[in-house]
């Protein structure tokens, strides 16, 4: 029969090929059966310590039926025998008393041997009478050995179909494959991450074909795109249940005897995939499966409706991905992309898995690709193209992607009527398409507006109206019917900013004769809104208008700059990502710190401290040449720019990192790698040359300044020793002059920290020096002690006692009492510090005194 296994094929194996054919024959009967695969234990050793026994079950639960295996315990030995002599009636004999087999019958088992080769009646009798007698001398029942040769081996394999689709064998059943076929198909490459209803679909999906639940046939639906096969490879890909499996890419590869012989071979039976597989066909396909009796398990995918999914037991509508399960797939299968890089992808791709990785595969080749690059890139055109296959369809999509949302109900119904106009479709028609695009998922729905979807898509068919018919489009803008509806146009215009007939409108809306002419222009949050907007299209386009429009602003005026404030600072903030906005960005950034009136953490003066940060700077310009905007500033006739600049140095050496997220998915273009070090020579010349400018802010003729410098220093101090750096702390501390009680407290705080934490990381004289310099910041005069013991403890005073370093700061504080009584001129000078609030402590003090 042309889907069955002939004995002659067996006996042609060779010997690992016959171990593999008896491996796979044994898990696909175990599966039927439903024995699990943990009761299942084969070899693919040919030779080896195995004590005799090539393969074991423990059918503990007895499902066996007896036929090919017994209920309870059963083991195999595997035999080729080409040459005649591996087989012979002395060998079996042998064999048949190796430990691991005499083990196995005193434990009950059902011994089977299976050689490869066929043997005449007699030749058959004399190998089983020699079985029979190697069992029957060792105690056990000769009736628990079966001799399984090649003609018994070939009829078992015919019940599994998938067998004879083996590489061993080279025989076809019409265009179907195998699982290990079908897993190596390179759009099913990568790891699989299920989202909560992908998990629950496969879950039914195994217990179907396991035939623990009931049910010939299960239907898996969805969009275009969204990995529904996929699912049902990594359902059935497991252990045992594989073995059973058949998949045809669609039901044309199916032959049609191959029902027939299913219907007729009433021992056989499989578990058959056929993928793009529409309603009428699965109708058809189930009939054919009816008829075999239940012992074909049938599965199709197709695209569908998820409303079927509710009437129907039995029928799986599958979701897109959500976004999160899309970024850890995509975060697992290209490492190299960053969050943001991967947090745009999944913003252009709604949760179509094959879209995300044709995406992703582009930008692996290249990085710097936007928008309109990447809906070209042949892999991703090829996917899109699939999703819009109809003309008449494409042109209706085509319009309503033109804007963000297009309003087709009520009083905002006119915005679909225009654009029905515009691509000449009659309004009816152009309903009933949205309304179709809605039921398969391309077009999501808001109240009265529809919107395309997946942005990729939209983007892509934006673009084609754009090249076609780019003059038309301008003129489109000013025949919408709304205010809104003309700012969710340029909202599209967004994500084509490199299209060139788009590019044109979005320079010309930020030119100075476009719609922001001054600061007031920005001024109003919805103007600022679409400002950002524009942003995203054309990064150095807005970055000139803004240098035009807030360059040469007074502090003053950007004090009073609210309403349209927020968008701003968002605007710089994704505008320092690139390498030709940065400074630009960077520098306005500072100008509207100088006039902060914000207090949310990410203020312009959030952002400005935090993009100098060492590793989460959130652009790809390299630290050192940030550095030079620091220079800047310190050079600056404000004092309130120099403060800027010491706390953005304080943000260099910071040990804690952090950075926020807002536009970076949202442009024409995905932000770039974010710059970070890659040697400690880099991280070690930037430190060095943050406390270059730290030194020179500490002689920052404003004292304002200059103490911020100094309590910069003493807090980084820390983390440069931790780097390695410690000379250039030791240098600067053995310079460091206090300039009151507080920074001398905060000096020995630095100091003690140093010795106790980082003490791993300095030298012996290092430490000598260290404890040398502690010395000399904490002095020894009654002034000194008075105030280090009377007035604010550091963290270290509160314990230096256990550490043996004299009594606890209250009895320190009262013996300097004693001292006082004795010598009052040294009480008279320090009666007014006693009497302030500096002197946190002087209950101890006083009481003693008293």
């Amino acid at each position: 029969m042309v889907f069955e296994i002939s004995p002659q094929e067996i006996e042609n194996l060779e010997p690992d090929k016959f171990v593999d054919f008896v491996n796979h024959l044994i898990e696909a009967e175990c599966h039927r059966l439903g024995i699990p695969p943990t009761s299942v234990k084969v070899t693919s050793k040919i030779t080896g310590k195995d004590r005799g026994v090539d393969a074991r079950i423990e059918d503990s639960e007895n499902r066996a039926d007896g036929r090919w295996i017994q209920p309870g315990l059963n083991v195999w030995q595997f035999k080729t025998d080409r040459s005649g002599s591996n087989a012979t009636p002395g060998k079996l004999h042998k064999e048949a008393q190796k430990p691991g087999v005499r083990t196995a019958l005193s434990e009950g088992a059902q011994y089977h041997v299976a050689v490869a080769r066929c043997y005449g009646g007699e030749e058959r009798e004399q190998r089983e009478k020699a079985l029979h007698e190697a069992l029957y001398e060792q105690g056990f029942d000769p009736n628990k050995v079966t001799l399984l040769t090649a003609d018994e081996l070939a009829r078992w394999a015919s019940e599994h179909p998938s067998l004879l689709l083996l590489p061993h064998f080279r025989r076809p059943i019409g265009g179907c494959m195998r699982v290990e076929q079908w897993e190596r198909d390179e759009l099913h490459q990568g790891d699989f991450i299920p989202d909560e209803n992908r998990a629950a679909i496969m879950e039914r999906l195994r217990r179907f074909a396991s035939s623990e639940e009931s049910g010939i046939h299960m239907r898996i639906e969805g969009r275009r795109g969204v990995g529904k096969t996929r699912l049902v490879l990594e359902a059935l890909k497991y252990q045992q249940l594989r073995e059973r499996a058949l998949y045809a890419q669609e039901p044309g590869q199916l032959p049609p005897e191959l029902w027939a012989w299913l219907r007729d071979k009433t021992t056989t039976s499989a578990v058959l995939v056929v993928d793009e597989c529409d309603e009428e066909e699965a109708i058809k396909l189930k009939a054919q499966a009816d008829a075999c009796e239940g012992r074909v398990k049938l599965i199709t995918i197709g695209v569908g409706e998820p409303f079927l999914a509710e009437v129907a037991p039995n029928r799986f509508f599958l979701e897109r991905l959500d976004d999160e399960t899309t970024r850890q797939l995509l975060r697992a299968r290209f490492p190299s992309l960053t969050n943001d890089q991967i947090a745009w992808i999944a913003r252009l791709t709604a949760g179509y898995v094959r879209l995300a990785v044709a995406c992703s595969e582009a930008f692996m080749r290249k990085p710097d690709i936007d928008v309109i690059q990447l809906a070209q890139a042949p892999e991703v055109h090829q996917v899109l193209q699939v999703l819009l296959p109809d003309p008449t369809e494409r042109k209706v999509m085509q319009a309503l992607s033109l804007l963000r949302r297009v309003g087709v109900e009520e009083d905002v119904a006119q915005e679909g009527k225009t654009l029905a106009g515009f691509v000449g479709v009659d309004w009816h028609d152009f309903r009933s398409i949205a309304e179709e695009m809605y039921r398969r998922g391309l077009v999501g729905k808001k109240g009265r507006y529809r919107y395309v979807t997946p942005d990729l898509l939209a983007s892509w068919l934006a673009a084609d109206v754009w090249s076609a018919r780019g003059d038309e489009l301008i003129e489109l803008i000013g025949n919408l019917p709304t205010p809104e509806s003309q700012e969710s146009f340029l909202e599209r215009l967004k994500d084509l900013g490199t299209h060139e007939k788009a590019r044109e409108v979005v320079q010309q809306l930020l030119s100075k004769e476009g719609l922001f002419r001054s600061i007031d222009h920005l001024d109003d949050e919805e103007r600022a809104k679409l400002f950002h907007t524009l942003a995203l299209a054309d990064p150095a386009s807005a970055s000139r208008s803004l240098e035009r429009l807030l360059g040469d602003c007074s502090v003053e005026r950007l004090r009073s700059f609210t309403r349209g404030r927020r968008w701003i600072v968002w605007t710089l903030e994704y505008l320092k990502w690139f390498k030709e906005t940065f400074f630009g960005a960077a520098r306005l950034l500072l100008a509207l710190a100088e006039a902060e009136n914000e207090t949310c953490a990410n203020n312009a003066t959030g952002v400005w401290v935090n993009m100098f940060q060492m590793r989460l700077g959130g652009t790809e310009v390299p630290a050192m040449d940030r550095l030079s905007l620091i220079e800047e500033a310190l050079a600056s006739d404000s004092s309130a720019r120099r403060l800027l600049a010491v706390r953005a140095i304080a943000g260099v050496m910071s040990p804690r990192e952090l950075r926020w997220t807002s536009s970076e998915a949202a442009g024409a273009r995905p932000v770039p790698q974010e710059w970070r070090p890659k040697t400690w020579g880099e991280i070690w010349d930037v430190y060095r040359s943050a406390l270059r400018l730290l030194d020179k802010a500490m002689r920052d003729a404003d004292q304002e300044v200059a103490r911020a410098a100094r309590k910069a220093f003493l807090q980084s101090a820390r983390t440069v020793v931790s780097i390695g750096l410690a000379d250039e702390v030791l240098d600067r501390l053995e310079r460091f002059t206090p300039r009151n009680d507080e920074e001398k407290r905060k000096a020995r705080e630095t100091i003690e920290g140093l010795l106790k934490y980082e003490s791993d990381k300095l030298s012996e004289d290092q430490r000598g020096r260290l404890t040398a310099i502690e010395r000399a910041i904490t002095g020894a005069s009654f002034h000194d002690r008075l105030h280090r013991w009377v007035g604010e403890w550091s963290f270290a005073d509160w314990d230096a006692h256990e550490r043996g370093e004299g009594p606890p700061p209250q009895d320190q504080a009262a013996t300097l009492a004693e001292e006082a009584f004795k010598h009052p001129d040294l009480l008279l000078a320090e009666l007014d510090w006693l009497t302030s609030p500096e002197a946190r402590n002087v209950f101890y003090f006083g009481r003693r005194l008293g």
